[in-house]
């Protein structure tokens, strides 16, 4: 038989006709994720937009690791390009933000889900205490690792409904394991169940090194049991931001020092020197995360001058590009024709919004507030019904869309969240929920 033009193998019995699972991943380009057939692993992992915290959650990049990527002798990353190595802006402020959600994460407790379903996590630290909140049922589990040893009486546990928690006590030649749950102390399959008035009366000299907890339970300890911030990250951080001090341009612009073509046949050459609205975003993200932890004017006062590029026009060697002749549209690449790159649109108005917060800057946040009026009108022309669009250079230069691909796709969901976070306007949320459908449901939309 045929799928569509293709020939393929099929075997027929008692009517029914099957095919190869392999024809169906080529023709459809899925993947098989366990047992399930998907278009992509998906990374959808912001869920909210805090100017002084994790960027995006970059702490989870390891850019150290990327294959063009290495570090010079003093920490700052380099790219290997097929033309040669050089500094890239966009790379080294990807650096400086992972290192430093690394580190403000670093006295943080994770938690990760060894079974069941979701359930409602909440880690707060307040009074010299960290309090773990999780509202679910005994179907449930997630296991805590802590990375000194924590007594166990300085745990409180408060049940709110039913709730397990586990935990091992370490003896030279053996393992105890302990649960303690709603009920009586007893003894099954050597798990010594402990009723809360026995938890209490432990000895004091019981120590533990991980927690499972299942169901509906509050656990309390003290911030002594968790590692102080490695200074490690802070400096490195250091570095990064400093880098970036010192390699402004008196116009404010990071430009990147190689020529680059954007896409082949469609834009011309960028010449070396351009100027990226990712890489400007991205850089006053990170600094300006940095003055607000340590004060450092210098950081401050590069995020102010960095604005000035966004006023200036793509022609002029700025990054601003007007749609329709009013719309302001910050350019990842400042192309010719216009590319208008939706990922580095978005990057930059991120950039501008975290100034215009921390930095009370009033330019920084009219330039954000123009670039929403642009985002907003300008966002249903990247929706190609079951994907998203990479740019517009099918609009500007006549040609098939450049489709992005499912790791950009995500990209676009986790930055339609922080949006949307931001600014509390559904049209945002509309779009990430039918984007997020193109990907995780195979979702298309109606025809006429």
């Amino acid at each position: 038989m045929k799928l569509f033009n293709k020939k393929i193998d099929c075997i027929e019995c008692d009517g029914d006709i099957y095919i190869e699972l392999k024809a169906i991943k080529e023709k459809f380009g899925l993947i098989l994720n366990g047992t399930d057939l998907t278009y992509s692993k998906t990374n959808l992992n912001v869920n909210d937009y805090f100017v002084d915290g994790d960027y995006l959650n970059f702490s989870k990049l390891s850019v150290e690791s990327w294959e063009i990527v290495k570090l010079d002798d003093c920490g700052i990353p380099k790219n290997t390009f097929r033309w040669g190595e050089y500094y890239y802006p966009i790379t080294i402020a990807h650096y400086g933000l992972e290192l430093f959600g690394k580190y403000i994460n670093s006295d943080d407790i994770e938690l990760k889900k060894y079974m069941g379903p979701d359930s409602d996590i909440n880690v707060s630290s307040n009074n010299g205490k960290v309090q773990i909140c999780v509202k679910g049922t005994l179907d449930t589990g997630y296991s805590l690792i802590l990375e000194g040893r924590a007594s166990i009486k300085n745990l409180e546990v408060m049940p709110q409904g039913d709730f397990r928690m586990y935990f091992e006590e370490d003896e030279i030649d053996t393992k105890k394991s302990y649960c303690v749950y709603n009920g009586e102390s007893k003894i099954v399959n050597e798990v010594q169940y402990l009723s809360l008035d026995d938890y209490l009366c432990l000895a004091e000299s019981i120590e533990i090194k991980s927690i499972k907890l299942r169901g509906a339970v509050d656990i309390t300890l003290p911030l002594n049991n968790i590692p102080d911030k490695p200074k490690e990250y802070w400096e490195k951080a250091v570095h990064i931001a400093n880098w970036f001090v010192d390699e402004q341009r008196e116009d404010g612009v990071w430009d990147s020092k190689f020529d680059h073509l954007f896409y082949k046949g469609r834009t011309e050459v960028m010449e070396s020197g351009w100027a990226s609205g990712l890489g400007q975003g991205l850089a006053i993200s990170f600094l300006i995360r940095m003055y607000n932890e340590s004060k450092d004017k210098a950081y401050l006062d590069a995020c102010e001058k960095a604005l000035s590029i966004y006023s200036v026009n793509v022609e002029d060697g700025g990054i601003l590009r007007l749609w329709d002749t009013k719309y302001s549209f910050y350019e990842e690449y400042p192309t010719e024709p216009a590319s208008y790159v939706l990922n580095g649109f978005i990057f930059s108005l991120l950039g501008l919004y975290d100034y215009s917060v921390i930095g009370s800057s009033l330019k920084a946040k009219q330039l954000f507030e123009s670039g929403l009026v642009t985002l907003k009108r300008m966002l249903p022309l990247y929706d190609l019904g079951d994907r998203s669009a990479y740019d517009l250079t099918h609009y500007t230069c006549g040609e098939f869309p450049n489709i992005a691909r499912w790791g950009y796709h995500d990209t676009h969901l986790n930055l339609l969240m922080a949006v949307y976070r931001i600014t509390n306007d559904e049209f945002y949320f509309k779009f990430y929920e039918r984007w997020k459908s193109y990907v995780l449901d195979g979702f298309r939309c109606r025809h006429n």
